[in-house]
């Protein structure tokens, strides 16, 4: 195959999980020029993803016309649709490629049917999604393997990062029932900065809700932390998190970015299930309201947690199992 198209139109933490699929994709066709259309959210990522050749932009509601153009002029051999949805399904289409792979559980939808020859069977639920995407390749030939999260970060975004060494706190995120107690992030916080030595750099958006958040917790700290919410773009959080001691924050996109540098961190989980989202590395301390922690078994069919029943010292105890106090 001489011209691949892959397409991941869903959030940050889906297209980082994507890449262990897109390295497979690059090893099996050295010489392929392998094109990957990511949404408008995430194209702040797109000069860190260096195993492909070109990455196209999909913008809600714009014309979009270089990447329509993009995908109906080249010739493609083959088409890869990683998200199953009506507008991944029609960029599918428009590239006429031979091969147009889709997962088996787009075939139920009588529009999207029409977009694909080829359906790859991969119950999601049964399997970690990074295994669950490496499952797609069959559709071009390629055995799914084991690969690591890797992004390339630029040079460039590094020009923001502390001196010293330090500590990155992601507390926010767009859906209420992931947010933990703010004097409990204040504790934790103030625990890293006294008696680790660490200061601790909070990162998150600018929407209402995650900033209301932070600014609870400053009033619960008694120590001051540096507030880099709302400030960095993807590139630069995606280093901030690089190049911390340690990254402790919710399920969420930059628990992904710290995955992906292999950072030392401890992610916390209520509602969603860690064993299709959890970071693998082997400096990674997965915990979840409401069971044993630090949480080691992984269950597809696992009950969902109660983030509110994560206490302050079960996160305290995992900061002491990656980083030894001083």
């Amino acid at each position: 195959m001489k011209s691949i198209v892959a397409i991941q139109l869903k959030r940050i933490g889906d297209l980082i999980l994507t890449l262990p699929a897109l390295e497979a994709l690059r090893k099996a066709y050295p010489a392929a020029r392998i094109s990957l259309v990511i949404d408008g959210d995430t194209a702040g990522l797109a000069p860190a993803i260096r195993c492909v050749d070109e990455v196209l932009v999909y913008k809600k509601n714009a014309l979009n016309l270089r990447t329509f153009s993009a995908l109906i002029f080249a010739r493609h051999d083959a088409a890869l649709d990683f998200t199953g949805t009506d507008r991944s399904a029609l960029l599918t289409l428009l590239t006429q490629a031979t091969r147009r792979v889709a997962f088996q559980w787009a075939e139920k939808n009588a529009f999207r049917s029409r977009s694909y020859t080829r359906f790859i069977d991969s119950p999601v639920r049964d399997q970690h999604t990074v295994d669950h995407y490496l499952d797609l390749l069959a559709g071009v030939d390629v055995a799914p393997a084991p690969a690591e999260l890797h992004l390339d970060l630029p040079d460039s975004a590094r020009s923001h990062v502390l001196d010293s060494s330090y500590i990155v706190i992601h507390a926010g995120a767009a859906r209420a029932e992931k947010y933990w107690q703010p004097e409990r992030w204040a504790a934790v916080i103030d625990y890293c900065q006294n008696e680790m030595k660490l200061p601790c750099v909070l990162i998150g958006g600018r929407s209402e809700m995650e900033q209301q958040a932070i600014r609870e917790i400053r009033e619960k700290t008694e120590s001051s932390f540096i507030d880099m919410s709302g400030k960095l773009s993807l590139l630069e959080s995606a280093a901030l998190i690089a190049d911390a001691q340690l990254f402790i924050g919710i399920d969420s996109g930059p628990s992904h970015l710290a995955a992906a540098a292999q950072t030392p961190q401890i992610t916390l989980f209520g509602s969603t299930n860690p064993f299709h989202w959890r970071a693998r590395h082997a400096k990674s301390i997965v915990l979840q309201g409401g069971k044993p922690n630090p949480l080691t078994i992984f269950d597809s069919h696992s009950t969902p947690g109660d983030l509110n029943a994560l206490s302050t010292q079960e996160v305290i105890h995992a900061i002491n199992l990656l980083l030894p106090i001083p």
